[in-house]
């Protein structure tokens, strides 16, 4: 399987540049949430994802899928860093959630961050495209990608396909009209570090 393609071409055609991965997701998505192609300030608050102003589907399960990884260097480190470390505190969150119902995980021990050619990531993009699922977790942002581009690529994927997206440490969701709002994208984020 091909890995997904998420680069972007600005209006006038050209092909945005890489972004480096020194700097932290939050420092990126502050300084590059125009070069990205789509202003903070046009993002405006949206409804719920799945219906959830509708009495009916409140009772709803959500389809959940868990990402995790880990670069190769922070396997290394402390046990807190694994994959398994962050599954376990995923899955306690969801635990204190109503409605969330576990499905699947995905994890990419030894993979960077840097980029999306991961083999469990991919996996669940396709997921997501063929309609498997209601929302994606991981522990935190930069587990999902480290390039605040491809983190904005990454969610307008998942609520194209009105998927949702919640980060357990940053407090993030996107399947919320908070967490979809302006002043949700555009708040800073926690430093990321490792790979």
């Amino acid at each position: 399987m091909e890995p997904l393609s998420l680069s972007h071409t600005s209006p006038g055609g050209a092909r945005s540049p890489q972004i480096g991965v020194k700097l932290s997701i939050k420092e990126e998505l502050q300084n590059e949430n125009v070069k990205c192609g789509r202003s903070c300030r046009t993002r405006k608050s949206r409804p719920p994802l799945y219906g959830k102003d509708d009495a009916h589907e409140k009772q709803k399960p959500t389809r959940l899928r868990l990402y995790t990884r880990v670069s190769t260097d922070q396997q290394m480190e402390a046990e807190f860093n694994s994959c398994d470390a962050q599954e376990e505190r995923i899955r306690s969150f969801i635990a204190s959630q109503e409605g969330f119902v576990m499905v699947k995980v995905y994890s990419d021990p030894g993979y960077t961050g840097a980029n999306i050619a991961r083999p469990g990531l991919q996996r669940l993009l396709a997921d997501v495209k063929a309609g498997l699922l209601d929302m994606v977790i991981t522990y935190k942002i930069d587990r999902l990608t480290r390039s605040p581009r491809r983190f904005y690529q990454l969610v307008e994927l998942f609520e194209a396909q009105h998927v949702g997206y919640i980060s357990v440490t940053e407090r993030f969701d996107t399947s919320t009209p908070a967490g979809g709002s302006s002043e949700t994208l555009c708040s800073p984020l926690p430093n990321s570090s490792g790979n």
